[in-house]
């Protein structure tokens, strides 16, 4: 919750009031009248948001996991550059999830998130 907490933080053009969908490739089936609408109050999702997603047991609530897990990682590939284990940069970070977000699994997005919650806690690497 680093980045959920610490927004005076965020670096690289990123910011809290970017839209999830304006970074990532949401599949269609997710979005409501075209946009990514899962947080309270209602209106398109931000970064901010994504952050502090739920989860759940359909296809939504791993989007929503993979979606906490890959807003954190992007973050801290912005933040740490080579030495945030997950991504040689946040463009080959976004494509390796906009990949696994096209496969509509949620076998894939719970795999990918539990990768990136590794990176982004440094269990498979320790940050500076």
């Amino acid at each position: 919750g680093y980045w959920k907490n610490h927004p005076e933080d965020w670096t690289s053009g990123y910011t809290t009031n970017q839209f999830i969908q304006d970074i990532f490739t949401v599949p269609t089936s997710l979005l409501k009248s075209g946009v990514l609408d899962i947080s309270s109050p209602s209106g398109k999702d931000r970064l901010i948001d994504g952050l502090a997603y739920k989860g759940g047991t359909n296809l939504s609530g791993s989007f929503q996991i993979l979606m906490r897990a890959a807003i954190a990682a992007l973050l801290n590939e912005a933040y740490y550059g080579v030495y945030y284990p997950g991504a040689t940069s946040t463009t080959a970070l976004i494509a390796e999830v906009n990949s696994v977000l096209a496969t509509k699994s949620r076998t894939s997005y719970l795999t990918l998130a539990a990768t990136l919650d590794n990176w982004n806690n440094a269990i498979h690497s320790s940050l500076p």
